[in-house]
């Protein structure tokens, strides 16, 4: 793509204002991942945890088993906050860099303009227009990261460790 071209879709346009900082919005959506998956196996380690301290009270399970199950709570609870944060930062990373990539991209483009075009709009409304439109870009990038990938990968993860606990829980789901 020409870089003097600036796309004409919200979407086009944040991905080209973002594509130098891809590996920051890898890394976000990669630990955003891994977070929203320790975040649903606590769920499944509560649950390791009840049972085996009812098994160990009963005899059926050691105490290396309820240990272990003890260990992993606090380990998960603390797991998926820091990546969490990981991926907050990398995102604040990101969006920042793209809106100022945004920015510069349509300031540039801009500049090639004429005198005359300067002088029938105020300079101020223009300037506004464009860190409204990288903020855009930045809020666009943010919402979607936030409220629509991460809730896909919950739903995923959800649905994987129904699918691992119990066929007979998956088919019952499926069914309803």
């Amino acid at each position: 793509m020409n870089e003097r071209i600036i796309p004409k879709t919200p979407i086009r346009f944040a991905l080209a204002a973002s594509r130098p900082y891809w590996y920051w919005g890898v890394l976000t959506i990669t630990f955003m991942a891994v977070a929203v998956t320790v975040d649903t196996a606590t769920y499944y380690v509560y649950q390791q945890l009840i049972d085996t301290a009812q098994a160990l009270s009963n005899g059926l399970a050691t105490q290396a088993q309820f240990f272990w199950w003890v260990v992993a709570l606090p380990l998960t609870l603390i797991g998926h906050q820091l990546l969490y944060r990981a991926s907050g930062a990398s995102a604040l990373t990101w969006t920042s860099a793209l809106r100022s990539r945004g920015a510069d991209m349509l300031f540039e483009h801009l500049s090639l303009h004429s005198i005359p075009y300067f002088s029938n709009r105020m300079s101020g409304s223009i300037a506004n227009k464009i860190w409204n439109a990288s903020g855009g870009a930045r809020d666009m990038i943010d919402s979607l990261v936030w409220n629509f990938i991460n809730t896909g990968f919950a739903f995923l993860a959800a649905a994987a460790l129904l699918a691992t606990v119990s066929t007979l829980r998956w088919s019952l789901a499926l069914c309803q």
